[in-house]
């Protein structure tokens, strides 16, 4: 059995795609899957892990295109356009419960204009069966508690901010599973920093 696990991640990382825990795949609690500041060239890996676990609620805690860096270049809103819809649209039509808390790189005026579709927080808190998630694209925007903190935007760790559970969506795809409370971190595929340009300085871990 081991065996056969080690060899799906195997043939996973070859293609390029995201291994999933079997343990996750099998659970049937609520499944709350993670991800934040996604360069454009992994949205099939994304996609193609939304069809295998089909997670319960889908978040994203900003910047959807983070290979086009809509702050740096405001001439690409059109590009930015063409390269999100599509994306979404597929995301929403696996998970219909998907939200987004947009980024400092994302057109939020351009987001507002198919919120009918889609749902769209401002940093704060939220309740997911019976537990509390503060959300945001920066760490510096998390609410002052909460039972489980989801962002992204760069590496940075909460340090001694530890009253609650700290998951940097940049670091890692993180599912949680509720009520249990477990959470399983899983790596982006292969040069998802790359694409979106970061020069790490990442704090041992």
């Amino acid at each position: 059995m081991r065996m056969a696990i080690k060899l799906d991640r195997i043939i996973k990382y070859l293609k390029n795609e995201i291994s999933i825990p079997r343990e996750v795949v099998s659970s049937r609690e609520y499944k709350v899957l993670h991800v934040s500041d996604t360069p454009s060239q992994i949205y099939r890996p994304i996609i193609l892990l939304l069809q295998d676990l089909k997670p319960d609620m889908f978040i994203h805690t900003g910047d959807l295109a983070d290979d086009i860096k809509l702050e740096l270049n405001p001439g690409y809103g059109r590009l930015y356009a063409r390269t999100v819809s599509p994306f979404l649209q597929r995301v929403k039509e696996i998970i219909p419960n998907t939200t987004v808390i947009p980024g400092n790189h994302d057109a939020v005026s351009f987001l507002k204009r198919i919120k009918p579709s889609l749902n769209i927080l401002s940093p704060g808190t939220t309740e997911i069966q019976n537990h509390t998630f503060g959300v945001a694209h920066d760490i510096n925007d998390l609410p002052e508690e909460a039972d489980f903190m989801l962002y992204g935007h760069n590496f940075e760790l909460p340090g001694d901010r530890q009253k609650s559970v700290y998951l940097n969506g940049v670091i890692s795809i993180n599912i949680i599973l509720l009520p249990s409370r477990q959470v399983f971190s899983i790596p982006y595929p292969r040069g998802t920093d790359h694409f979106r340009r970061y020069i790490k300085f990442r704090r041992l871990m």
